[in-house]
């Protein structure tokens, strides 16, 4: 079999798509002939290991929609797997180009799968908003009707797409995003190393975040965390994995909840690194404005890194996360719960190795890579067409 994977990024881009991307060609590479597409960004084409990378599109409008399409015919792929991120492909997230290359490439007997990793911008009472939210509903619509197979990253988005498009109903299943930082087991006295490193000391409790700082994350929760598990009297710090000092200032627009001494954020840091410091973490938070989901791979990696984690469900959360034993959980809109979660995990050492187990079994059988990637084989290889 041949596939071909378009996507904007890559790495060396820093970016959780590009992440996903290079991991998702290392699992296939095993079943399949694996070509990624992608932006130019300076680097020629290569190798990396069995995956070939061609960096051939400048942009992601007509020409880029053209070099593309001489790409597919050279090529000649079995399926094009799409990572479907709308701003990805454009300024403002609008580009009709995609959805046209993938109509055009069904049109010519192309088998595509779509990855849903975003579906659009929400409504709103800006013009401008208007506008494009209505050009990436048909964007998406468009690209769906061009798929064979689509694939998308939560359980929630997957039924409210079956719901808008009921014709089209068995093409959507639902597929996680796993993590994508790998596992370095260290040792106690490694740990000790890196929490000695990070200036953590043996007696503190860490509480961990990992990721950007988008709108979506509840920054106040993280940092009102801090702040009540010491004034119950444990002595704690916060690790911001991702982060820098300054990024953290803007995303509570300068108001401090805790002493800054007592966080410490990392900035961008590789795979390893990410690894490494979340091994040192006691307690992971996840508080999220509309609830934790599939496609949260911070919370994947967590998971997957036996930590303790304390989320917020909501409206996007999963039926099989809504009702999972495996993390603490309140509301959205309750924080009084969210911290109360945090405070009674930082005084049960043992409720933490219960989560943290409990945690790492759902990721191994639901969430992880081998998973993940035998689901998409199974979509790949099935003969029925929707």
């Amino acid at each position: 079999m041949k596939i071909a994977i378009l996507c904007p990024d890559f790495p060396p881009d820093h970016t959780g798509l590009a992440d996903h991307t290079a991991t998702l060609a290392e699992h296939l590479v095993a079943h399949a002939e694996v070509t990624v597409i992608t932006s130019q960004r300076g680097v020629r084409d290569e190798a990396t290991g069995a995956v070939r990378v061609w960096r051939q599109v400048s942009q992601w409008g007509g020409r880029g929609g053209r070099t593309v399409g001489r790409l597919l015919l050279q090529l000649q792929p079995d399926w094009l797997i799409v990572q479907y991120v709308p701003h990805m492909y454009g300024r403002g997230g609008i580009n009709l180009m995609l959805p046209l290359l993938l109509l055009w490439w069904r049109q010519r007997g192309g088998h595509i799968l779509l990855l849903i990793h975003e579906l659009y911008l929400p409504w709103s009472l800006r013009p401008k908003r208007i506008l494009a939210a209505m050009i990436q509903r048909l964007m998406l619509a468009l690209s769906v009707a061009a798929a064979r197979r689509v694939g998308v990253s939560t359980d929630v988005w997957r039924q409210r797409l079956e719901r808008v498009f009921p014709f089209w109903r068995s093409r959507f299943h639902h597929l996680p995003t796993p993590s994508n930082v790998p596992v370095a087991h260290l040792t106690e006295a490694e740990k000790a190393t890196v929490r000695k490193q990070l200036g953590l000391t043996w007696d503190e409790l860490v509480l961990g975040f990992f990721g950007t700082l988008h709108d979506s994350k509840l920054m106040d929760y993280v940092l009102e965390s801090l702040r009540a598990v010491e004034a119950d009297g444990q002595r704690a710090r916060l690790l911001c994995i991702g982060p820098t000092s300054q990024e953290l200032a803007q995303a509570v627009n300068g108001v401090s909840h805790a002493p800054e001494e007592r966080i410490v954020c990392t900035g961008y840091v590789d795979a390893r690194c990410v690894s490494q410091y979340l091994s040192v973490t006691d307690i992971f938070l996840l508080p999220l404005i509309d609830g934790v989901s599939s496609r949260r791979s911070s919370l994947m990696a967590a998971l997957s890194h036996r930590l303790p984690v304390v989320a917020t469900i909501g409206e996007g959360t999963d039926h099989l996360l809504h009702e999972s034993a495996a993390f603490a959980r309140s509301p959205v809109e309750e924080q009084s719960a969210f911290l109360e979660n945090v405070c009674a995990l930082a005084a049960d050492e043992a409720r933490r190795r219960q989560l943290a187990e409990a945690g790492a079994r759902l990721y191994q059988d639901q969430f992880s890579w081998p998973v993940v990637a035998a689901r998409l084989l199974s979509l790949l290889e099935s003969k029925d067409r929707p």
